[in-house]
């Protein structure tokens, strides 16, 4: 084989990988203590296209989110502190329906109630409104203090809704009347995404310094992982819909999977060009899409850590992205101003 054919080699605490042997095709890989070992020939990432694009926000996006059924996409972003905007989506006819609000505060954060019935919104504010999808009518839950909105969540039957802000308050509501069921003061750090297990909160939380992630059990007070420093601070975050496995995005472009049961690396993903701005798993938790300044989207296994495709469209830096319930598509937006939809059916292992 040609050094020209070789894969890109992955970075491990900011150094080159060591190629060790190369034989019939196989190679092995160390860096930074960790011996990765695979063929050639499944070391390169396909090239995907975009399906759709959607265009129509005047703002930066930084939230998207499918409805349960995948019938609606909602986008979310607008200015700092002086415009919101939200829109949704029909992916099959590419008809938008701007959402005109009044409020002034950018969209951080989007999640669907379980019957895709009710869209929870999070804004720079720290305030939640809830938009009811039959009626169009609005209503705001929890009025913020100052810090943004970092993170939504249902619990899976629907009967809880989560809320954390960056000023480190999170509030749970029972969704049957609206009604607070729990109020919580947080350890210091970012909340950069929280999962709902069995309709108690688990958070992915920046350390102070943005050199370590946490995972905080609500119902315990307590954490249940602290994973120690790497080379490049840390960008952004998230949780597995089981809460089995974290992700961690760094600016350094890197990307590292946690499995939380064991509270080991599974793997170093790889990197990217530049910082990581956006994480999120797919539903069946086989996939991990990232994405960065470098205008990427990647795609891995989480099994192996393994890239399998690199998707390319936007022209600016990925803020958000989305998952369909099947995992087969994924949305994306950013900077751009612009809503892409991939078709990734053919990249899921059986």
């Amino acid at each position: 084989m040609l050094l020209a054919n070789w894969p890109r080699l992955p970075r491990f605490g900011g150094t080159r990988a060591l190629i060790l042997a190369l034989s019939m095709g196989c190679f092995a890989v160390l860096g930074a203590g960790v011996l990765m070992v695979g063929d050639t020939a499944s070391q390169t990432p396909a090239s995907v296209g975009p399906e759709l694009i959607l265009q129509g926000h005047r703002f930066p996006i930084l939230a998207v989110a499918f409805a349960p059924d995948a019938s609606t996409l909602a986008t979310g972003g607008g200015l700092l502190r002086q415009v919101d905007e939200l829109m949704l989506w029909n992916p099959a006819t590419s008809r938008d329906e701007p959402v005109v609000s009044g409020h002034k505060n950018r969209v951080e954060a989007l999640a669907f109630s379980p019957d895709g019935k009710t869209l929870a919104i999070g804004d720079d504010g720290g305030n939640v409104r809830l938009y009811d999808r039959s009626t169009g009518a609005e209503q705001t839950i929890w009025r913020g203090t100052g810090g943004f909105l970092s993170a939504l969540a249902f619990s899976r039957d629907g009967g809880t809704l989560a809320a954390a802000n960056t000023d480190g308050k999170l509030q749970l509501w029972n969704t049957s009347d609206w009604t607070v069921r729990r109020q919580l003061q947080i350890p210091a750090g970012r909340v950069h995404s929280l999962v709902l297990i069995a309709a108690d909160p688990l958070l992915a939380i920046g350390c102070d310094t943005e050199r370590c992630e946490k995972v905080w059990d609500a119902a315990a007070g307590r954490a249940r992982a602290i994973f120690p420093a790497r080379a490049g601070a840390l960008a952004c975050a998230a949780l597995s819909p089981s809460g089995n496995f974290l992700a961690a995005g760094r600016m350094d472009g890197t990307v590292t999977l946690w499995d939380l049961r064991t509270q080991q690396a599974r793997s170093v993903a790889g990197f990217h060009g530049s910082s990581v701005t956006a994480l999120v798993f797919s539903p069946d938790e086989r996939l991990l899409a990232t994405g960065s300044l470098d205008t990427l989207v990647k795609l891995w296994e989480v099994t192996t850590g393994r890239e399998l495709a690199t998707l390319e469209g936007h022209t600016d830096t990925v803020r958000a992205l989305g998952f369909v319930e099947d995992s087969t598509r994924l949305a994306s937006g950013g900077d751009d101003k612009t809503v892409i939809l991939w078709n990734i059916s053919a990249l899921r292992t059986p």
